[in-house]
C-alpha cells in the first residue's frame, strides 16, 4: 500500500456534510486534510513538506476552473474535480485541458487513491508499470501481481467486489459503466475484467463485444466474468456465447470468485505477460436485529478498515437512491421508479439486508415495472424509506465505533 502521509488534501465544497465525508475519507488513506467553502480563502500554499492535492466538488465548478487553474498553474498540486456521470464528454475533455483530473461522483477513496497513484507527476512512488505503444495509442502494461478491473455502476457493489479481489492480493481499477471500460482496455493491459450485465449507456455484453476486438488487434485475450443479479436458467451459456468466458451470480461467495479467477488463469495466458512477449476481531453493537453483516464480514476476511469504507459508502448512498425513487414515483416514472429500486436492492444485498426489507422493495420494483397498483405502492414506499433510513443510522453508528477503534 503506498504512503500518502507527505500529502495534503484540500477540498473546496459547496456543503457542509461533504467536508465530514472527505475528512473520513483522508484519514483512511493517511492523508492530511482541511477544507473550505469560500473561494476567497483558496490558496496554493500548504504545510511544509507536504505536497497539495486540490479536490473540487461544487455545482458551480464550471464557472471557477478556469481561475483555479490560473491561480495554481506553476505548481505541482494535484487538481481534482468530481462531476456527474452524465455530463458532457465535451465538457470532461475542457476540464481535462485545464489540467484536472476527473472522477465520477459519488467519490470513492479507492478511486482517490488510483489518482495519486497513476497521476503523471509521480504524486507517489511510481508504480511498476511499463509504457507499450500500439499502431493507434500508447498502452500501460502492468508488472506485479494479476491487475483487475472491475466493472460496476452500483457504487456499493462495485467497491465490495474491489475489496474482495485486492484482499486476494490484486490490484483494481473500477469502471461505473460498459462504456468507461472500454476506454479503460483501450488505455492498458488488464489480467482479468469483472464485468456487471446491467449498466446504463452501455451494457456488459456490448461492452464485452467491444473488448473483443480490441483483444483482436492486440492478438491477445483478455478473461472476462460477467455478473449478475438476475440468475436465470441458461444465463450462464448466453453469456459464454456473447464473449465472456465465466459467470457469477449476485450476490457471490468469495470462494466462488476464487475458483473462477483460479480456472481462468489457468486456462488463458496472462494478458500483460502475453503483450509484453509479443511486443517484447469484530464489534458487539452490529445492527443485527436488521442486518446480517457476516456475509461482508467473510468476503473482506473481518479487515475492519474494508468493512468501515463498504459500509460508509451504504450509508452515504441509501438516503440518495431513497430520494430518487420518491422523486420517480412523485414525477410518474415509473421506469426510473423499478430501475432505482433494482439498484437499491443490489446495495441492500451486499451489505447483508434481507427478509421484509427485501420483500417491500421487490413488490415496488415489480409494480412499478408493470406500472400497476400506483397508490398501493405509496404505503410501502413509506415504510421503506422508514426502515431504511433507521438501518442507515444505526450502521452510522457501527462505522464510527470502527473508525474509533481503529484509531484507539
Amino acid at each position: 500500500m503506498n504512503d500518502y502521509s507527505h500529502l495534503q488534501l484540500l477540498t473546496l465544497v459547496d456543503q457542509e456534510g461533504k467536508k465530514l465525508s472527505y475528512g473520513n475519507m483522508a484519514s483512511l488513506i493517511n492523508l492530511g486534510y482541511s477544507s473550505i467553502s469560500n473561494l476567497s480563502q483558496l490558496s496554493p500554499a500548504t504545510a511544509p513538506g507536504k505536497r497539495g492535492v486540490l479536490l473540487i466538488d461544487r455545482d458551480d465548478y464550471a464557472d471557477i476552473l478556469p481561475g483555479i487553474a490560473d491561480l495554481f498553474a506553476n505548481t505541482n498540486t494535484v487538481k481534482i474535480v468530481t462531476i456527474n456521470q452524465n455530463t458532457d464528454h465535451e465538457i470532461k475533455a475542457q476540464i481535462e485541458a485545464m489540467g484536472f483530473k476527473i472522477i465520477l461522483k459519488p467519490i470513492i477513496s479507492y478511486e482517490l487513491k488510483a489518482v495519486l497513484d497513476n497521476y503523471p507527476a509521480q504524486v507517489t512512488a511510481p508504480r511498476p508499470d511499463v509504457a507499450q505503444v500500439t499502431g493507434r495509442h500508447q498502452v500501460l502494461v502492468a508488472d506485479g501481481p494479476l491487475h483487475f478491473l472491475v466493472v460496476d455502476d452500483n457504487d456499493v457493489n462495485r467497491l465490495l467486489t474491489s475489496r474482495v479481489i485486492e484482499k486476494m492480493g490484486y490490484s483494481v481499477d473500477v469502471a461505473v459503466n460498459g462504456e468507461e471500460a472500454v476506454e479503460r482496455v483501450n488505455a492498458r493491459i488488464y489480467d482479468m475484467v469483472i464485468m456487471d450485465i446491467q449498466m446504463p449507456q452501455m451494457d456488459g455484453i456490448e461492452a464485452t463485444q467491444l473488448i473483443r476486438e480490441i483483444d483482436l488487434e492486440r492478438g491477445l485475450h483478455t478473461p472476462i466474468i460477467a455478473m449478475t443479479a438476475h440468475a436465470m436458467k441458461g444465463d450462464r451459456e448466453r453469456y459464454l456465447e456473447q464473449g465472456v468466458d465465466e459467470y457469477i451470480s449476485k450476490p457471490f461467495e468469495r470462494k466462488q470468485l476464487e475458483e473462477k479467477i483460479e480456472v481462468l488463469t489457468e486456462r488463458f495466458e496472462r494478458p500483460t505477460q502475453l503483450f509484453n512477449h509479443l511486443k517484447t476481531p469484530a464489534m458487539q453493537n452490529k445492527p443485527a436485529d436488521k442486518v446480517d453483516l457476516s456475509y461482508l464480514e467473510n468476503l473482506l476476511n473481518g479487515n475492519d478498515k474494508a468493512i468501515s469504507e463498504v459500509l460508509g459508502m451504504f450509508v452515504m448512498q441509501t438516503p440518495i437512491l431513497l430520494g430518487d425513487m420518491q422523486q420517480a414515483y412523485n414525477n410518474g416514472q415509473m421506469d426510473s421508479l423499478s430501475k432505482i429500486t433494482h439498484k437499491l436492492k443490489g446495495t441492500l444485498v451486499a451489505i447483508g439486508v434481507n427478509g421484509k426489507d427485501m420483500e417491500r422493495l421487490k413488490t415496488i420494483e415489480e409494480n412499478a415495472r408493470l406500472d400497476i397498483n400506483r397508490e398501493g405502492m405509496k404505503p410501502l414506499m413509506q415504510a421503506s424509506g422508514e426502515r431504511l433510513m433507521t438501518i442507515v443510522s444505526e450502521i452510522k453508528e457501527y462505522v464510527e465505533d470502527l473508525n474509533h477503534k481503529a484509531n484507539s
